[in-house]
């Protein structure tokens, strides 16, 4: 964890520096070519401005910083960690070509499809492997309960038919199957969800937030 994290600090620094050479140009560009301020004080001016308005959004206007950072809904630390490290890795690459090629381009843009995508990746990710489990339990169900039909007395094949054998070893296990599937996703996605709706809510407003304390119960 802390290594993702010190990662993602030398990351933001990239993207910061990728984001200075597509948008400060084209702030600086008139005031240059006028010949209103020399370039070197152009640029000083510019870097400065962009750490200023940056820091005073984070302090001054927080509210930017916590939409971006719920707009995605993660399962855990790590895995917002990683989507992060993810987004903003392709921030980079993605504008050193977009400046190769003389794309247009949008940090700020990039890092909110990142974010979604990362979402995206963990999401068919997190499928992929309950579906794994689910298939790996399925498996081990079908063969302790084949071996333990194999135990059978006479008296216990006499009282199962052959078909409701067959109907346990089948729809039963599938039935198991999909529960554990689903249960594993949604018993993670579902509280993380509602924790995050009930504190965004009561950001926005106490009064409305107070229809929780209805729906809640039903839940």
């Amino acid at each position: 964890m802390t290594m993702s994290v010190h990662l993602a600090r030398l990351l933001v620094l990239a993207v910061i520096f990728v984001n200075g050479w597509t948008d400060a140009p084209g702030a600086i560009a008139t005031a240059v070519g006028s010949g209103a301020m020399s370039f070197r004080k152009s640029v000083w001016m510019a870097a400065a401005c962009n750490f200023i308005g940056a820091a005073a959004a984070c302090l001054c206007f927080p509210a930017v910083a916590d939409t971006i950072g719920e707009l995605v809904a993660f399962s855990s630390p790590r895995a917002a960690v990683t989507a992060l490290n993810a987004a903003l890795l392709s921030i980079v690459l993605w504008a050193v070509a977009a400046w190769r090629f003389g794309l247009p381009t949008s940090e700020s843009h990039a890092l909110l499809a990142g974010l979604s995508g990362g979402a995206l990746a963990l999401g068919v990710g997190a499928a992929f492997l309950a579906a794994i489990a689910g298939q790996g339990f399925g498996a081990n169900l079908r063969q302790a309960q084949y071996d333990h039909i194999q135990d059978f007395s006479f008296r216990n094949i006499e009282k199962f038919s052959t078909a409701s054998l067959v109907t346990r070893l089948t729809n039963d296990c599938n039935m198991l199957q999909m529960s554990l599937m689903m249960g594993m996703r949604l018993l993670v996605r579902a509280p993380v969800m509602l924790v995050s709706a009930l504190v965004l809510a009561v950001s926005i407003s106490m009064k409305l937030s107070r229809v929780f304390l209805v729906a809640m119960p039903l839940l």
